[in-house]
């Protein structure tokens, strides 16, 4: 991460500025630390150069979508009635 991106990233939580503290850098590029915010106290990881803003929580309205769509990743995906063979199409 960049230290100039620091201005315009702010606390997901409350829309508050956060401060960097960094543990690793190369030369210009932040590559581990961590963004505090410094109204509510939140802390945000920057991991392998990337600022990680999402919360693992997910809030009710997250979990009910969830869960909506949780049966897409069970259900085998759909399969054409045909293949196309040297730009052919042929019945399966």
């Amino acid at each position: 991460m960049k230290p100039s991106l620091l201005p315009y990233l702010r606390c997901p939580a409350c829309a508050s500025e956060l401060a960097l503290t960094t543990e690793q850098s190369e030369g210009a590029e932040i590559m581990e630390g961590q963004l505090v915010c410094v109204l509510s106290g939140h802390r945000f990881p920057v991991r392998r150069g990337v600022p990680r803003l999402l919360s693992d929580a997910l809030s009710r309205e997250q979990e009910k979508t969830a869960s909506a769509f949780g049966w897409q990743t069970s259900v085998p995906r759909w399969k054409p009635p045909f293949a196309i063979s040297a730009g052919c199409p042929t019945r399966t």
